[in-house]
């Protein structure tokens, strides 16, 4: 329901401010959440400092209380960060003067409304390392939902870009006091209340918060690159084209990453605890995961994304093939850069993690303000090939090291070298899988050939369904299908 709503509500958007407007829309936000980083990786690694210390009453008080005090001096720094974010869009955003105006009109109110919600994020990042995930993931749900149901008010009711930025912005203000007041319950009824920290938990956080502002930050210059380096040259047609194209795999990249993200707290406990040979098995299976589906949806944004893209918003706002091949690159390369990243920073040298993902970020950023003439398409193939080169090496020799070269630091390599083949089979049905969905006239058809697209890709990969935790339902419907033994 959620995920329905969210895609009516940029069809919405789309058609009622039409494609400029919706496309500034798409650049202020992201302008926006550069602020953000103003808690420099605080939010990031929280979840996992908290898991590590859950087992030990004082020191999980100890860290929690550093986090607040901490969290007290990043909301003066969004402050000065956002500050700077205005001027700069000022003289990065080569647009005409009235639409100049425009932009940075709903820039500032996106600012605002994001400084009233920034320092209650971090209920959520406590509750997400004390494993709350019920009421994180309604929470969660609601904000989505709220999100859909406000900006559509706002924008029906002639608000036009600002009332879009408003129904962005104001669900994760009661988001985030309700998870605030939900994570004070939670210490207080497990009797843990705020310890005074000290010097070493100061540094501790600091030095673990430091590796992930770097990845925080190049992930971030990665993900905002295209749409800052078409708008920069004033392509704003083009901005709206990638970012309805992008929409839904974006969307099915992100979706798939929340299990194995939810797996990283347990996986931090494992490590806390001393238990290398389980967290090793975790990691193992993360690799195997993240192989399976991420085969799965770059096939699916070839065979599926066109056609689902012109029946949600119309032809003329689908990007083409060419960018829909390029969406599919840079989807396939970021799933490599999750699946060894992700477990590398928990196991292993954070800061070097950190210091790939930022050099990631900056060169895909600095690409893209060089090459924006040259279209999107252009851009996300050099975003791939900028993590390609800096990240990937850096997070595989991270994640191998920590896995203290045993049989499982083969682990990267062994399934994605099965996965390899598969995914080239995989791109070669999904061309004539495009053509047949294209020519599926009406619901029905559509559903059909959806369905047989998806039992052929569970029978290409069999081999990596093969010792996945699933449920007892999953792995007997897995036997029927003989994908298993």
């Amino acid at each position: 329901m959620a995920l329905a709503a969210g895609f009516w509500v940029t069809r919405l958007l789309v058609l009622q401010l039409g494609e400029s407007h919706y496309a500034l829309y798409v650049t202020t936000t992201t302008l926006a959440a550069w602020a953000g980083l103003s808690d420099l990786g605080l939010l990031a690694i929280l979840p996992w400092l908290v898991a590590e210390a859950e087992a030990d009453g004082a020191r999980l008080g100890r860290t929690v209380g550093a986090a607040a005090m901490a969290m007290a001096a990043s909301t003066a720094l969004y402050l000065g960060v956002g500050a700077g974010t205005y001027w700069a869009a000022g003289r990065l955003l080569e647009l005409p003067q009235d639409t100049l105006l425009t932009a940075r009109q709903a820039l500032s109110l996106a600012l605002g409304l994001g400084l009233l919600g920034f320092p209650l994020r971090i209920g959520t990042a406590v509750l997400a390392g004390l494993q709350d995930v019920t009421f994180v993931g309604a929470v969660s749900v609601l904000q989505v939902l709220g999100t859909s149901a406000l900006t559509a008010v706002l924008v029906l009711g002639g608000y036009g870009l600002k009332g879009a930025v408003c129904g962005l912005a104001l669900p994760p203000i009661l988001a985030g006091l309700a998870s605030t007041f939900r994570a004070q319950q939670v210490l207080k009824a497990r009797a843990l209340h705020l310890a005074r920290p000290t010097k070493q938990d100061f540094r501790e956080l600091a030095r673990a918060a430091a590796s992930a502002a770097l990845s925080t930050t190049g992930w971030q210059l990665t993900t905002s690159a295209q749409a800052l380096g078409l708008s920069r040259v004033g392509q704003l047609d083009e901005v709206a084209q990638l970012a309805v194209t992008s929409r839904l795999p974006l969307l099915m990249m992100q979706q798939s990453w929340t299990l194995p993200d939810a797996a990283l707290v347990g996986l931090a406990q494992l490590k806390g605890e001393g238990l290398r040979t389980r967290a090793r098995a975790v990691v193992q299976t993360l690799l195997q995961f993240q192989a399976l589906v991420g085969a799965g949806v770059t096939a699916a944004i070839l065979a599926l994304n066109p056609a689902f893209v012109t029946a949600w918003v119309g032809p003329s706002r689908y990007g083409g093939d060419g960018l829909n091949v390029a969406v599919a690159v840079h989807v396939a390369v970021q799933y490599l850069v999750h699946a060894v990243v992700t477990p590398g920073a928990v196991m292993g040298n954070r800061l070097a993690v950190g210091v790939a993902t930022f050099l990631g970020g900056a060169g895909a950023l600095g690409g893209a303000l060089l090459l924006g003439h040259h279209g999107g398409a252009v851009l996300l193939l050099a975003t791939a090939a900028c993590s390609l080169l800096t990240t990937v090496p850096v997070g595989v020799a991270v994640l191998r090291a920590s896995l203290e070269g045993t049989e499982a630091s083969a682990a990267p390599f062994r399934w994605h070298t099965q996965a390899l083949p598969r995914l080239l089979l995989l791109l070669l049905l999904a061309w004539p899988a495009q053509w047949l969905l294209a020519r599926a006239a009406g619901v029905l058809p559509l559903l059909a050939a959806t369905a047989t697209c998806g039992l052929l890709f569970i029978v290409i990969t069999r081999p990596l369904w093969r010792g996945l935790p699933l449920s007892e339902r999953q792995l007997q419907l897995l036997r029927r299908l003989r994908v298993i033994p």
